[in-house]
């Protein structure tokens, strides 16, 4: 068995690597598909609108919760949290913005459902206006239940490292019970596994091929493997929340407690990867999406082509008249 000691450096080393990687990954990917989905082929869409949304709280989730996490667990510097008004901020932040885009994903997966329906009145759900209407209801929920962990939230001493993290019975017993067992993990899984399993099953009805043809029928499928991609990703989370649940109240050994911490830091890593993946199931799945990256990339270069001509003509000038 690995010493306590070593546990702690993989923990740290893995929070290092592969955080650093899901940042640049998820912030590039993020700011591709707010780019792309933004445009005019894709803005009559209406999962567009709720993907436009998804990316600019997956750049807050990815900003104000990840990069926080690789500095304290990974390069080992607390003092980040060291201010009890950063603190409170960055957990109100960190909850909304990453529950605001999950559910920005529950709303993808209803949203395909509705848009492949052969019912006219369920189809309604995927106009614009009600898709707007249902993102600000999304926002301003989020905004409100987010508001207990700025409330309760402090900054202890624990095991000789300042960290900021929420304190009271009624909060840790919501949080055990309710807040991550059925916000996080049992309505966003039940959600994306209905609305994507029907999805498929509206896809493949041949009396609905109609009606289908009237949406981007590559959105739908870049979506349906976007939800499988997140549905997968639920279960070690999942498994860690039940593991440490359980042995909250256990004694442990100090090789045990690093163990323990090795554990969450995978799972919790591994689980901002949601953060990080969509553009590239989107670009995998999607001749339009590869389409108009292309047409991106294009207009970057013809920028920076200019940019540097201008810069050559400019030196010419001035060694010219000189």
């Amino acid at each position: 068995m690995l010493s306590s000691e070593t546990l702690i450096s993989i923990s740290q080393w893995w929070t290092i690597l592969l955080g650093i990687a899901l940042l640049i990954f998820g912030f590039f990917g993020a700011l591709m598909n707010w780019m792309i989905f933004s445009r005019q082929r894709f803005r009559k869409a209406s999962s567009s609108q709720y993907i436009v949304t998804q990316s600019i709280f997956d750049v807050i989730t990815l900003s104000v919760a990840l990069l926080p996490q690789v500095i304290v667990g990974g390069f080992g510097y607390p003092y980040l949290f060291s201010l009890q008004l950063l603190c409170t901020f960055r957990n109100y932040l960190s909850i909304f913005s990453s529950q605001a885009a999950l559910y920005s994903k529950c709303l993808i997966a209803f949203d395909i459902w509705a848009s492949t329906s052969r019912h006219a009145t369920i189809r309604q759900w995927a106009k614009l206006n009600r898709v707007r209407f249902l993102i600000l209801m999304n926002i301003l929920f989020w905004m409100l239940a987010s508001i207990p962990y700025a409330v309760f939230a402090k900054i202890l001493l624990i095991r000789n490292i300042w960290q900021c993290t929420v304190v009271g019975p009624g909060i840790l017993t919501y949080q055990a019970y309710v807040f991550v067992p059925c916000l996080i993990l049992f309505i966003p899984l039940f959600s994306l596994s209905f609305f994507g399993y029907f999805s498929y099953v509206n896809m493949t009805r041949f009396n609905a091929l109609v009606h289908i043809r009237q949406i981007n029928r590559q959105l739908v499928r870049m979506v349906l493997v976007q939800i499988a991609v997140t549905a997968i990703s639920f279960v070690p989370y999942g498994l860690q929340f039940i593991y440490s649940t359980v042995t909250a109240n256990w004694q442990k050994s100090s090789q045990w407690m690093a163990l323990d911490s090795l554990i969450v830091q995978i799972t919790r890593i591994g689980f901002f990867g949601n953060s990080t993946v969509e553009f590239y199931i989107y670009i995998s799945q999607s001749n339009d999406v590869r389409f108009t990256f292309k047409q991106i990339l294009m207009n970057f270069k013809v920028i920076c082509g200019r940019n540097r001509v201008f810069s050559i003509n400019a030196r010419t000038h001035n060694t010219n008249t000189t």
